[in-house]
């Protein structure tokens, strides 16, 4: 600015003296913002006044060097120097081309206005680094600029018509979706950014509207900023902006169709409020296989609890959890700072059921110290529709229960109480339930389990194991699970005591238990045994002492002349007692082989 001050200075005496011309040549030129080489300043009485530069380089964009002509018409320096009609030409054979059409007023080195009535540019710039560039970016810029004092004041809009541009991750057709961006405001020496109205508006997208404070100098971080951001294109609102910062997290692949409204209050660089309005017609969340239509929500959310903000509401009319289908539901939370509060119940249908959710409390929510608090109930579930959507083979029976207290707290979930189940036509009860750093690559799982009456037809019937009447109790004690496989327990499958149902065993499933314990298979296909379908017992047994990897199996006694252990127990005739040999196997081959039974085929009986 200096520099201009000088020039006004001399072409002040040129017009004082009748001078008909001067050029001036000044090698370099420099401040924080540009540097320029080689400007030539070429002033003629009748001919209007010139100014080229070789060479201009911006710090913002490096490896650029831009050669600048600019041309005024009529230059009048009767009082202040003021330039009506200018042209300007900038290229780089990196970035591409720019042309503008200007007047200027200078009438001291603090006091001048720029108005730039039609500047347009094709860009076409690569960054070094690879994370910006453009190719054949149009942009047209209409603005004006003045400084009076310390205060520089600004009202520009920019429009880019056409051209693609990519700023890492985010890549942008300006062809299919042209945007426009207008931003009012001031800037003070002090370093002070005052934005009266930013929006950008960018066709089949939506709106972006920011105004506040803030101090661009290095050092501080004062900002206190309102955004609001107006869509009624979620789905390429999230297909341009959202999903590439996604990408690799577990939620990459979001879509979703419909309308959202966020508005946020920003302070210091942190998010002080935040509200959102969101009607999508459909959801969906690759990376959990989840999927909700008609999802509404209105949430309201403040950094400081002490804030009062609305209750959120978040509902749907249907969804899917995999393949489970979950239907139409409505949570009513309280947000704020890092907590979450259930306000009341909720009954969530799943299947022919439902999950009644009586308490939800959430806190530490973004940190390794999450803790929780949740009680609920499970209303009687179809074994068959929940198996058949999970794609497992089909139990009978129900599955329901009561969740009667988890905690999370120190990367730990503890639940309350006894966990209990209806399954099988039986009763299963989870005690001292406990699972270690839950979100862990290794989640480590501790449990004692009671089995009670499950009905072995049921259980059976679900796998290509053989046919077994009667009912089977059970308990698991000591089980210890890291990353979701057994590595320590104390089990024992037996007949329930007093059980006085029909006992009856296949001969497929007298084979499938005699290779689980080391026996020998099919000696029943073989001789007048052949003729009997199944045969009656009096008691199952099977005990399994899980340490480091391996399983010291016995039986309900002891086999025959002290040699392996008695399985099944037989009755009647003709009778038929089912013996293991196998006193101690690797668990991960025991698993192994109980998948193997049932594509071994069923047992030959001749």
């Amino acid at each position: 600015m200096r520099a201009l001050l000088i020039v006004g200075l001399l072409l002040n005496c040129a017009t004082a003296s009748a001078v008909e011309r001067i050029q001036l040549t000044i090698g370099r030129l420099q401040s924080a913002a540009v540097e320029a080489r080689d400007v030539t300043l070429d002033w003629q009485a009748r001919g209007g006044t010139s100014v080229s530069a070789d060479r201009v380089q911006l710090p913002q964009l490096p490896g650029t060097s831009l050669r600048v002509d600019g041309h005024c018409a009529r230059l009048d320096t009767a009082a202040a120097p003021r330039c009506s009609g200018g042209r300007l030409h900038a290229a780089d054979a990196a970035l591409g081309e720019l042309t503008a059409r200007f007047d200027l007023q200078l009438e001291r080195i603090d006091r001048w206005q720029l108005q730039l009535n039609d500047a347009r540019a094709t860009l076409s710039y690569n960054a070094t680094d690879g994370r910006i560039a453009t190719d054949q970016l149009k942009a047209t810029l209409r603005a004006t600029l003045s400084q009076n004092g310390r205060r520089t004041r600004f009202d520009a809009t920019l429009q880019l018509p056409a051209g693609q541009a990519y700023v890492e991750p985010v890549f942008v057709d300006f062809g299919v979706q042209p945007a426009t961006l207008k931003a009012r405001g001031q800037y003070r020496s002090t370093g002070a950014l005052q934005l009266d109205s930013v929006d950008w508006e960018q066709d089949g997208i939506g709106q972006l509207h920011l105004d506040g404070k803030l101090d661009t100098t290095a050092a501080s971080q004062r900002h206190q900023l309102t955004l609001q951001l107006r869509s009624n294109h979620l789905d390429a609102l999230l297909a341009s902006y959202v999903q590439p910062a996604l990408a690799g997290t577990p939620i990459q692949g979001l879509t979703a169709g419909g309308d959202a409204a966020l508005d946020l209050t920003l302070l210091n660089g942190t998010v002080e409020k935040a509200a959102l309005q969101l009607h999508a017609r459909q959801l969906q969340l690759p990376g959990f296989n989840t999927e909700l239509t008609g999802l509404r929500a209105d949430a309201h959310w403040a950094t400081d609890t002490a804030t009062a903000t609305p209750p959120t509401r978040l509902s749907w009319q249907s969804a899917r959890l995999g393949r489970v289908p979950v239907g139409e539901s409505q949570l009513d939370l309280q947000l704020g700072g890092r907590a979450l509060r259930l306000l009341a119940p909720s009954r969530i249908p799943v299947l022919d059921g439902a999950l009644r959710i009586d308490t939800l409390a959430l806190d530490a929510l973004g940190s390794p110290e999450v803790q929780a608090n949740f009680a609920a109930a499970i209303e009687p579930i179809e074994l068959p529709e929940l198996c058949r959507a999970l794609g497992w083979p089909e139990f009978s029976g129900q599955l329901s229960g009561e969740l009667p207290g988890l905690k999370l707290r120190n990367r730990r979930i503890d639940v309350d109480g006894t966990l209990s189940a209806t399954a099988f036509d039986g009763h299963i009860e989870v005690r001292k339930l406990q699972v270690i750093e839950p979100f862990s690559v290794l989640p480590r799982i501790a449990a004692d389990i009671e089995l009670r009456r499950l009905d072995l037809a049921a259980v059976t019937g679900a796998f290509d194991f053989g046919r077994i009447e009667g009912r089977l109790d059970g308990d698991i004690e000591g089980l210890r699970v890291v990353g979701w496989e057994p590595v320590a327990m104390n089990a024992r499958l037996y007949s329930s005591p007093d059980d006085r149902s029909r006992h009856r065993i296949s001969q497929r499933a007298i084979d499938s238990i005699s290779s689980i314990g080391g026996g020998p298979t099919g000696l029943l296909s073989r001789g007048f045994m052949s003729f009997f379908e199944d045969f009656a017992y009096d008691r199952i047994g099977w005990r399994c002492a899980l340490d480091n990897g391996v399983c010291r199996m016995s039986g309900i006694k002891p086999g025959p002349d002290g040699r392996g252990y008695v399985l099944v127990k037989g009755k009647g005739l003709p009778r038929i007692d089912v013996v293991g040999y196998s006193t101690q196997v690797n668990w991960r081959t025991f698993m192994a082989q109980l998948k193997g039974l049932g594509s071994s085929g069923p047992a030959q009986v001749r």
